[in-house]
């Protein structure tokens, strides 16, 4: 119920189950997880929930964890990565290719629409594309 409300679309729900719920649960607990998570299995790694979940650590001490507060706050973590991959886009670019092609990879970078769609969701496939 919640991927209908809380999002315009439910076309990743590895958005939720691999990063988000977790982070959720290693702060407030009483998530069911998905199998990878269980003990059993341990597929995932929890590099990046933990990352998600310092914020919402800190919501929850200061005692401003609103349901707005929670539901943006990795949504804000993920976007510091974003911008760290656009800055090093263009730096790496810039010093690679010179300044007319990291202008241009910037452009082509920007305007992808599916690109930007995926990249900017909570997704371990983006936090790869940063690394």
């Amino acid at each position: 119920i919640e991927c209908f409300f809380m999002t315009t679309q439910i076309g990743h729900p590895d958005e939720y189950w691999q990063a988000i719920e977790p982070a959720y649960n290693m702060v407030y607990g009483n998530v069911d997880l998905p199998w990878e998570w269980h003990d059993n299995y341990r597929l995932r790694s929890i590099i990046y929930p933990a990352y998600l979940s310092m914020p919402l650590y800190l919501l929850k001490l200061t005692g401003i964890d609103t349901a707005t507060a929670v539901r943006a706050c990795p949504q804000m973590g993920h976007a510091v990565l974003v911008i760290i991959a656009d800055r090093f886009l263009w730096a790496i670019g810039k010093e690679t290719f010179g300044l007319n092609a990291a202008k241009l990879a910037f452009i082509f970078w920007q305007s992808s629409g599916w690109f930007n769609h995926l990249f900017t969701r909570c997704l371990t496939n983006s936090v790869e594309t940063v690394l």
